[in-house]
């Protein structure tokens, strides 16, 4: 599940104290996602506190062979900058992206192109770049993301703009547009049971870091649409995807 998640590794750039646990969740996806309880409210995040609101999830299983296209991924991760109570939220679009899941239990991620990811950061995520307040806080996390656009991160996705505003409820709104320096591949297995699938990967192409061993996730097919419930003590997320 790496792929389908790298790009939310960047809601660290702008968390000066952000650490290794937030950053290995938000860079690995799946990985350390455990079991979990099967379904339930996902990735909903409070809209009244100021977060992206995200759509509800809930577990059924399904046939998951086929070719699904990313459509967005959106949820929520912590922060060592960030208080317990506060998370960062985060809703990701990738323009190419897919999942290849074949009837022999092998599987593909391939991306390239642009990503669009919307960010919002509560004031209290913040105060290791200022404290005088929403607007300068958010002024500076703009300026990190810029410094940031010269340092390709994990997975060979770089910076290309970003913007950041004051918004309601003492958040920073920030939109990133991302972009992965070459094209991405990732092959490995899956294996299905119940309302979980899970995926091990065989390796990565050049340029593309390993998608991580034993990943598991909640997921859904209905229709058209497939949904995946990533989590962990650190984030939650719902990835959804089309055929």
């Amino acid at each position: 599940m790496r792929g389908l998640r790298r790009s939310v590794i960047f809601v660290c750039v702008a968390a000066a104290a952000c650490g290794s646990g937030a950053k290995n969740t938000a860079g690995a996806g799946g990985n350390g996602a455990g079991g979990g309880s099967g379904g339930g409210a996902g990735t909903n995040v409070d809209a009244a506190a100021g977060a992206i609101s995200c759509d509800p999830f809930t577990a059924c299983g399904g046939n998951i062979v086929g070719s699904w296209r990313l459509v967005s991924s959106c949820g929520s991760v912590s922060s060592n900058g960030c208080p317990s109570t506060a998370r960062i939220s985060a809703k990701t679009s990738v323009a190419q992206a897919t999942y290849t899941f074949a009837s022999d239990g092998a599987f593909t991620f391939t991306a390239t192109g642009p990503l669009t990811e919307m960010l919002r950061y509560p004031l209290a995520c913040l105060g290791a770049f200022t404290d005088a307040g929403v607007p300068q806080a958010c002024a500076d996390t703009e300026r990190a993301f810029v410094a940031a656009s010269s340092q390709p991160t994990d997975g060979g996705v770089e910076v290309q703009s970003a913007t950041c505003a004051a918004a309601g409820s003492e958040t920073c709104a920030c939109t990133a547009v991302l972009g992965y320096m070459s094209p991405q591949t990732t092959r490995g297995s899956y294996t299905t049971s119940g309302n979980q699938v899970t995926l091990v990967a065989a390796g990565s192409d050049v340029g593309a870091p390993d998608a991580g061993a034993g990943s598991v996730t909640e997921y859904c097919v209905s229709g058209s649409t497939l949904a995946l419930h990533i989590f962990s003590s650190a984030s939650d997320w719902v990835v959804t995807l089309t055929r």
